[in-house]
């Protein structure tokens, strides 16, 4: 600053002119969310020195994802709106945004689904919202609509997961070609049953399939080699086909000779490819795992309806560690089971649980004391126990021929066996002949009528 008196003389003095200032801090509950001042983003908490009066702007991102959580706005700790000005107080102030964590969300991706009859499959989508933390996992079944399962779709039922980070995942609804004039169906497909989540609104949607027939047919599409090895897959390993095997079966059938045998003698016709997906590395590991745990726990062979949907919760296309927690999550449920506990629960004693499972298998098991003394020492769980008697080779050698039976009944007829499979498993443990079995179940008017005409 200068002065200058009446003569002329100046004097020139420095002052500093500031202004006044407060520090305004922001922050989140829960701490470190983002949030916005004068429109720019900041993550929290932070400090801020701002001019006293000065009209600022603060402003929330809602909802935002952090470590895999969803989080909205609540409120402000001014009671602001969600984006609203403040003139800077001339004492330091924190404003305080409140979020709440959001529950993650799973629903179909659609509301409804369609398709045409002569698709084979159709895929349906499972997805995650809300948020992408933990693991999650909810049930899904086809339940109801005009659709039969028996002649229109197969059994569609079971537990899907989602790891940590996973947002969707897509299940396949299979579907079965018949010759049947019967109009366009659907199918009811349901979630319900999360863990670790909400169901979303979207919990139910409508599978529509079109019929792909228009006049009556005397042909039967099971006649037809595609669609003989497609069903295959369908009915005994409760997926569609891989490309690969789904051309390598219809190879060995188109070249089979009319004597059914190939050039070194073996059978390849259409009893010996059925026969083998019973026999596969792939049912025997998925299908029979199931069977068994019947066999071992309550010394019966199970029902149509209880055993479609346990087999599929351990089929389709899954790694070896998807396939093994799908194991691990099915021996849980058996365990829980009402006919389990009232059958198990007051035998505490090891000795007498592991004798009680040899007794309702009706084997000797070689290494019965060992199970005895692992779950004595806790290390083994029941549940660990029961899964090493059904895998045990005296189940196993006890009850392949009469599961291959059921499996009959099960894969071809849909529905549980009647009087006459004893006579079925007596003639396979007699003469080991599977074929005159498979072709009874394979050329009955039963089998067929699920496509067409006999």
């Amino acid at each position: 600053m200068t002065v200058r008196d009446s003569a002329g003389l100046t004097h020139i003095s420095f002052r500093d002119i500031l202004p006044r200032t407060s520090t305004i801090t922001l922050a989140t509950n829960p701490a470190g969310l983002q949030l916005t001042l004068d429109g720019q983003p900041v993550t929290t908490p932070i400090q801020i020195v701002s001019v006293v009066g000065l009209t600022r702007t603060l402003g929330v991102v809602s909802p935002q994802v952090v470590g895999g959580v969803s989080y909205q706005f609540s409120s402000w700790s001014d009671a602001g709106a969600a984006t609203h000005d403040i003139s800077t107080p001339a004492t330091d102030t924190t404003y305080i945004a409140t979020f709440n964590a959001q529950q993650q969300t799973l629903q179909f991706g659609a509301a409804s689904y369609s398709t045409g009859e002569g698709s084979g499959s159709l895929a349906i989508t499972i997805t995650r919202s809300q948020g992408t933390s933990g693991e999650v996992s909810v049930d899904y079944a086809a339940n109801g609509g005009t659709a039969s399962e028996r002649t229109d779709y197969t059994t569609f039922i079971g537990t899907v997961r989602f790891l940590n980070g996973e947002t969707s995942k897509t299940l396949t609804l299979l579907l079965t070609e018949d010759a049947f004039v019967d109009g366009s169906k659907t199918v009811n497909l349901i979630l319900n049953n999360p863990k670790g989540a909400i169901l979303g609104g979207q919990n139910i949607s409508t599978v529509t399939i079109a019929d792909n027939d228009t006049t009556p047919s005397s042909a039967n599409p099971i006649n037809e080699t595609p669609v003989f090895v497609q069903q295959h897959y369908h009915d005994f390993l409760n997926r569609a086909p891989e490309p690969a095997g789904y051309q390598g079966w219809q190879n060995i059938l188109t070249n089979c000779p009319p004597s059914g045998r190939d050039a070194n003698g073996n059978y390849c016709d259409r009893i010996e490819v059925s026969s083998a997906f019973y026999r596969s590395p792939e049912f025997q590991q998925r299908g029979f795992f199931v069977y068994r745990f019947y066999s071992s726990s309550y010394g019966r062979i199970p029902r149509y309806v209880e055993f479609m949907p346990d087999m599929a919760r351990v089929s389709g296309f899954q790694t070896t560690a998807q396939e093994e927690a799908s194991k691990v999550a099915f021996i849980e449920d058996f365990t829980a089971r009402q006919e389990f506990k009232n059958r198990y629960d007051a035998l505490t004693n090891p000795r007498a649980y592991v004798e009680a499972m040899e007794a309702a298998a009706g084997v000797v098991l070689s290494n019965r004391e060992t199970l005895i003394a692992e779950l004595a020492t806790n290390q083994k769980t029941r549940a660990q126990v029961l899964r090493a008697v059904a895998e045990s080779a005296e189940v196993y050698g006890k009850y392949f021929n009469q599961a291959f039976v059921v499996m009959q009944y099960f894969g071809y007829l849909k529905r549980d066996p009647d009087i006459l499979y004893l006579n079925w498993i007596e003639t396979l443990n007699q003469t080991g002949d599977y074929r005159v079995m498979v072709n009874g179940f394979l050329n009955s008017s039963e089998y067929r009528s699920r496509f067409g005409q006999p």
